[in-house]
């Protein structure tokens, strides 16, 4: 029996997919982190319970061809319920604040048409989280961030 070792490379953030590679053996020198931690733990199983998810692979073309259609989907298409149902693409390119901004929009209008359909009030898209954390420190070490804060990262191309 032949077994693939697929390594990810996540920015737990944005939940964006940077890079990833499957490999026909394990090896520290790949991985460099040995251990899981909960976001990698929860993006394994977003993989695994996938309805075109295989139960055997037949050859390392073959996952790596499920792999790219996978993690293409994942970043473009996925919405994700902790980045607020934005894909991870949408957060990792910028365009979060826009499709938000939107978004209100839509549910403002809904709520005017049919306020009686809201029970809780005016709708609000979530938020966006201002931090994550593996191991999030003590409040003497790293002070929480302050929401009122656009903190979004630009991100520049090289020419």
């Amino acid at each position: 029996m032949t077994h693939f070792y697929l390594y990810v490379i996540l920015d737990l953030f944005r939940r964006y997919v940077v890079a990833w590679m499957v490999a026909q053996r394990e090896s520290a020198d790949l991985a460099r982190v040995l251990n899981d931690n909960p976001y990698s733990g929860a993006h394994f199983k977003t993989l695994k319970y996938r309805p075109d998810y295989p139960d055997r692979f037949g050859s390392l073309v073959e996952v790596r061809g499920w792999a790219r259609a996978f993690f293409h989907w994942y970043n473009q298409q996925h919405y994700h319920t902790s980045l607020g149902l934005l894909t991870p693409a949408t957060v990792h390119y910028g365009q979060a604040q826009e499709t938000q901004a939107q978004r209100q929009q839509v549910l403002q209008a809904a709520y005017k048409a049919h306020p009686e359909r809201s029970v809780r009030g005016r709708p609000r898209v979530q938020k966006l989280p201002t931090a994550v954390w593996i191991n999030k420190p003590d409040h003497d070490c790293c002070p929480e961030p302050d929401p009122t804060l656009d903190t979004t990262p630009e991100f520049s191309q090289s020419p």
